[in-house]
Order: C-alpha cells, then structure tokens, then sequence
C-alpha cells in the first residue's frame, strides 16, 4: 500500500488539504467543514475514505499565534477521525517552504514573518525530511522592538521634558501607573504602524509635549530588536543566518530587510499548502546533505509547542509617559522637535 502524507491548513479564512506522496502532491477532492471538534472530524474522516485510507503522517498548518482552544479542537477533531498525532506547522514557515527545501540540509535559518501589523521570527534548521523549529516557539522580536521604542521616548523626553521625564519615571501613585499602561499599549500601537504603513512619523504625546518617531530610527530599532533576540536564542554567529521574508506586500519594513534576505510573497486569501509540501516531499539525493538521511516516507519534524493557555505578558516598553497618544503626524501644528 502506497505511503502518504496528508498537510492540513486551519488558518483563518482557509481550510484546505493536499496529500503528498513519494513523488508529487495534489489537492484533496473533499469539502472540508469548519466547526466545533465533532464537525472537523467528520470532515477529516470523510476525507480519509475519500482517498481510500488513512495517511501515515498528518502535517497541520496554523496561525503561529494558535490559540489554546483552536489547538484543543483540531487535536480533538484529529483524533475523533482515527488520523495520526499531527506535527503542527506554523504557517508562515510553510510560506517558505520551497525556499527552506532549496538550501542542504543542516541549514539553520530565520523565517521572519512580516505580514500584517506584527513582526515575528521563526529560528528553524533544514533537514533531508522536512524543517526542525527550534524549541520555544517564535522569538519575541516584537516585545523586544517594544522595549526598545520606550527606551527612545524616554530619552528624547529627557532632552525636551526633563522634569516631566524625571517625575513620570518612578510610578509612584496610581496616576503613574495608569500612565504606564497607557504608554506601554500606545508605544505597542505606534510598531504596529510603523509595521504595517508607510508613515514616516509618527508622534507620541505626553502631556503638551510630543515626541517624533520616525521611519529611519525604527527600521534601526527594527534592525537592533532582531539582533538582540536572535543572540539570546542562539549565539553570537546567529545574526549571520540567511533568512527568508515571508509578506503579503512590500512594506516600508520589508523592503528594509529585502537586501539580505530572500522576500517570499504570501498573498492574503491564498494558500500556503504549497510549501508546506515542499517541506514534505524527498529532495534529490546529490541535493542532501545528510550522512544518515531517514528512511521511509519523508516526515516533517516539528517540535511546534502548544499553545499557552494564558499568552505570555509583553514586556513594558521603557519608563512613562502621561497618556500619549501614538497618531499620524498632523498637516499643521506646533512641536516641539528633539
């Protein structure tokens, strides 16, 4: 009996399969029905029958951000259909898939996923029979990037606002610590924008004073955040890894990052399926690079960790500001400038 592989992707607006064999993919021929454990396990079980038995190996693709109860329902569902344990494979790594699978295999690499208002990396090793994720899940550049962007608006604060600077800093009373909060969620909404728009300021307000962000110091922040979580993961030689861009269009933050790295396009409503059979299916062998390759159906290696039940704190992007606001630099007012 022919040995395959089934991938799966669950991400929002798509629920799809492909079965990989030995040598080539293709879709599955099935309508797959969203829902609670109960109807996704019909679903896949009725898939099963369609393609006359049960894969070997189940691959699913999800959000790199799964949630907890997500996670508990495709599991479930996988298991009400009589399908194997799945390897769970986050999709912006399957994005880059037929790039992972162009490099020998020992490579290790970053996958950084640049879509949306977000910037998250993925430290990943290529393997004859798939792709290994290290253990840990995604790096936690945009908490890093956080803490840098409070860094800069508390000194330029300290330059413009000295005293406010200096009062603001110790969170004495319940006023301050509100501050805080306000902040720590403004300087998040600040990245957020710069991620995802073309803006080259923007203002933080504190107070009657403001201060300017703009794209050249972020892109250099950007630049720093990345370096500082991918040393603590990995070492010192690790800021020399080639890297993938996986974006669904060419940012300002993407196209800082183009030089060195290779851009995958993932366009929003389209499938990663794709890659992640390309992570699934045998490379040629004067293409490996591995002494003792694995025998066997090839077999996606993916220590994916679960999900947490409660997300992990972000951590507190610098010292206070009073309730700022993060916005669009206005066509006409005055500021004042560090």
């Amino acid at each position: 009996m022919d040995r395959w592989t089934l991938a799966l992707e669950a991400v929002p607006g798509s629920l799809a399969a492909v079965r990989v064999d030995e040598q080539d993919h293709r879709p599955v021929d099935v309508e797959l029905v969203d829902g609670d454990a109960g109807e996704l396990g019909r679903s896949f079980a009725a898939l099963a029958c369609a393609e006359g038995g049960h894969p070997d190996h189940v691959v699913m693709v999800v959000p790199g951000d799964l949630d907890v109860e997500r996670f508990a329902t495709l599991t479930e569902a996988v298991g009400l259909a009589g399908l194997p344990e799945p390897s769970w494979l986050p999709d912006a790594v399957a994005w880059a898939g037929a790039q992972l699978t162009g490099w020998v295999a020992g490579t290790r690499a970053l996958v950084v996923d640049a879509r949306g208002d977000d910037l998250v990396a993925w430290s990943v090793c290529t393997a004859d029979d798939g792709v290994a994720i290290a253990q840990g899940g995604a790096l936690d550049l945009g908490g890093r990037l956080d803490t840098l962007l409070g860094g800069v608006v508390r000194a330029k604060l300290a330059v413009v606002a000295p005293e406010l600077a200096d009062a603001l800093r110790g969170r004495v009373d319940a006023a301050a610590r509100r501050d805080a909060a306000h902040l720590d969620r403004e300087l998040r909404e600040a990245r957020r924008l710069l991620c995802r728009a073309d803006d080259e300021e923007l203002v933080v307000s504190a107070g009657e004073t403001e201060v300017y962000l703009d794209r050249d110091e972020f892109t250099q922040l950007a630049d720093h955040a990345l370096h500082d979580v991918v040393v603590e993961a990995l070492g010192q030689e690790a800021p020399h890894l080639p890297m993938v861009v996986v974006a669904d269009r060419p940012t300002a933050i993407v196209e800082h990052l183009a030089p060195r790295a290779t851009v995958v396009r993932a366009p929003e409503n389209e499938s990663s399926l794709a890659g992640a059979a390309a992570l699934v299916l045998p490379r040629p062998a004067d293409d490996l690079d591995d002494p003792t390759p694995t025998d066997g159906i090839p077999r996606t290696v993916l220590p994916f960790p679960a999900p947490a039940s409660t997300p992990p704190a972000t951590p507190r992007g610098g010292d206070v500001v009073p309730a700022p606001r993060a916005r669009r630099r206005p066509a006409a007012r005055s500021r004042v400038r560090t």
